[in-house]
């Protein structure tokens, strides 16, 4: 998916975007079949992971914060070995659980979300089928998902880099630095030169256009960097 987010035709982007597509990325069959086989991918059949939910498209695996043991009808249990790889696989370690206990102690649980196994069948008959996975905000409740249609938000959009909005004047001094004018829409060109510039660019770059620096700003981002001043503080001056 992410090989192609920039194709000029039929990116897995716009796959994601288009209702033709039922919002679904359709892979290279050769590219699939290459990450199946690959060493490093873990493959887990459906009746080994004990889902829940009720809905036609996705179903999720309930992990409970405290321990990390997965729901199974009413109750919890602990996770299968199965279950186990797959929950360490897409990050919901001992760490990240301590830390959502810590941080967020009202959510008791997290949950994975798949397609249902019927849905997959279904689509098996068409070629390999995919969805973009993100992870929820973590405002109310906290999940990874591959079922919402809204891949233009960047909450927590697993594996999609953010795309930047970089203000008019370092724009220019980016073209500078490149020599040369991306097209139109080519974000990767302007972030690969913006991560060139240097951390002290970077910072003239939000002073210099305040308001659009706030516009951008999200909760995430002020925690962040009130860590950031926070260390500033602390560091010894030279």
């Amino acid at each position: 998916m992410l090989n192609h987010l920039f194709d000029k035709e039929n990116s897995s982007w716009n796959q994601l975007l288009d209702e033709r597509t039922g919002h679904n990325f359709s892979p290279d069959p050769e590219e699939a079949r290459a990450v199946l086989g690959a060493t490093d991918t873990l493959q887990a059949k459906y009746s080994d992971v004990r889902l829940s939910g009720t809905d036609k498209v996705y179903r999720f695996l309930g992990i409970r914060t405290a321990d990390g043991f997965v729901r199974v009808g009413d109750d919890y249990k602990p996770p299968r070995d199965i279950e186990q790889e797959v929950i360490q696989r897409v990050g919901y370690t001992e760490q990240f659980l301590t830390t959502l206990r810590r941080e967020h102690p009202t959510i008791s649980e997290t949950q994975l979300y798949l397609l249902t196994p019927d849905f997959v069948t279904a689509k098996a008959g068409e070629g390999f089928v995919g969805r973009a996975a993100w992870r929820d905000n973590c405002h109310l409740d906290a999940y990874s998902v591959a079922d919402l249609r809204d891949v233009g938000s960047h909450d927590g959009l697993r594996g999609v880099r953010l795309v930047v909005a970089v203000p008019e004047r370092a724009r220019d001094e980016l073209l500078q630095v490149t020599g040369d004018a991306p097209e139109k829409g080519d974000v990767p060109s302007a972030l690969s030169a913006a991560q060139e510039i240097g951390f002290d660019q970077c910072y003239d770059t939000l002073l210099a256009d305040r308001k659009g620096a706030v516009a951008a700003l999200t909760d995430t981002r002020v925690k962040g960097l009130s860590q950031i001043l926070a260390d500033y503080k602390t560091t010894p001056k030279q």
